[in-house]
């Protein structure tokens, strides 16, 4: 059961890993599509896209709070989940 364990919190990681080198091009791609101006057409379908869309921002307390429950919650959860507990036997007696 340890080894399932090991085999989905490595799992995890690597899925963390391909999240992150995503985010990295993404923002990469954003950064050089910033550097080349806007045509009026561009800038009017912007506007218009910007005026139906609410306005929702992450603050930076969202993600104090989020970052513990992803980074350290979640593998713990699977470990215990999936890790039997050597003590059980003796509450089934």
């Amino acid at each position: 059961m340890k080894t399932t364990a090991f085999i989905l919190l490595g799992l995890l990681a690597v899925w963390w890993l391909l999240l992150a080198v995503f985010l990295t091009l993404n923002y990469r791609k954003r950064v050089r599509e910033a550097r080349t101006p806007l045509t009026a057409a561009e800038r009017e379908e912007c506007r218009q896209l910007d005026a139906r869309l609410p306005r929702v921002q992450m603050r930076p307390i969202h993600f104090v709070i989020i970052s513990p429950v992803v980074l350290v919650m979640l593998p713990l959860y699977l470990y215990g989940w999936l890790v039997t507990d050597p003590y059980d036997k003796q509450w089934k007696a």
